[in-house]
């Protein structure tokens, strides 16, 4: 009776043993990794490159990132998506691959901007906090199931890694640019926006931006980064004092792709055709792409 008992005991042990393999299996499936950094000035890029392993890059259609996701309508932002997304096929500079059509919990993750504004300054260490930085980078690299699938993609068409770039929102510090008490906007790659003299260094500035991704052929984010295309009106120390914030108006927003232009630079390009190339170029570590 004792012999059937340890048996019966053992067999008991070993299924429950299997079953927790199998639950840590699945647990590992759903497993995504994060990371956050602070940016200490622009570009707003982060993560190491080996240039000699990049040898042909695939890029998924540009879409609109989670920070939009509560608007009731979308339709502009995925217009202007689109529209992006043609212009990047156009360049040449990777092979077009299928979206990857999943649930936004599926999907990586960049968040570039005031640490306050995407609640991360509880994740800083004490170090972090210590340097003059506002401005941090946020990553989590996609589920299992979004891996497999850009795997696939990859193989398909031959490529060894996929540029990930999305669109949307975010809010950028203000920066003293001198003694003299010159305030400006760095939204990125040679990109300086003076701010009006009465305006607090305490409240971020909306802006809207490219967030992107340079990942290999098994998913994983290898160098994540941002580059801001234009940048709300800044308010003043009264308005800021009473809590009255500017964003991006809707007006400026369906002018992105036609007529919003850079006109600090030769030949005034488009604001977002310098974004997407400047963002690529770092991404790829590529200074000769570089607009500024």
């Amino acid at each position: 009776m004792s012999k059937h008992r340890n048996i019966f005991l053992f067999r008991a042990a070993m299924m429950v043993v299997i079953l927790m393999m199998v639950s840590g299996c699945a647990t590992m499936k759903h497993f995504r990794t994060s990371r956050t950094v602070t940016l200490e000035k622009a570009p707003y890029i982060h993560g190491k490159l080996k240039k000699a392993t990049v040898h042909k890059i695939a890029h998924i259609p540009v879409t609109v990132d989670n920070s939009q996701h509560h608007l009731k309508d979308k339709a502009p932002w995925d217009a202007i998506a689109k529209d992006v997304s043609q212009w990047m096929t156009d360049q040449k500079w990777s092979i077009p691959i299928d979206a990857i059509l999943m649930k936004e919990l599926e999907s990586p993750e960049i968040y570039v901007g005031d640490k306050e504004y995407g609640d991360f300054s509880t994740i800083l260490t004490d170090d972090d906090e210590d340097q003059d930085s506002y401005m941090v980078l946020h990553t989590t690299n996609p589920s299992y199931k979004w891996r497999n699938k850009i795997r696939a993609r990859c193989k398909a068409a031959g490529t060894t890694h996929v540029l990930h770039i999305q669109i949307g929102r975010s809010e950028y510090r203000i920066r003293q640019k001198d003694w003299k008490g010159r305030k400006e906007l760095i939204l990125g790659t040679g990109y300086r926006v003076p701010v009006k003299w009465l305006t607090s260094l305490d409240d971020p500035i909306e802006v809207v931006h490219f967030t992107g991704a340079l990942m290999d052929s098994s998913g994983h984010i290898l160098r994540a980064g941002a580059e801001g295309i234009l940048a709300a009106k800044s308010a003043s120390i009264l308005e800021s004092a009473i809590g009255i914030g500017k964003g991006v108006s809707n007006k400026k927003m369906k002018k992105l792709t036609t007529s919003v232009r850079r006109k600090d630079l030769p030949g005034k390009p488009l604001s977002y055709q310098v974004a997407l190339q400047n963002l690529v170029a770092n991404l790829l570590k590529k200074k000769d792409m570089i607009i500024k």
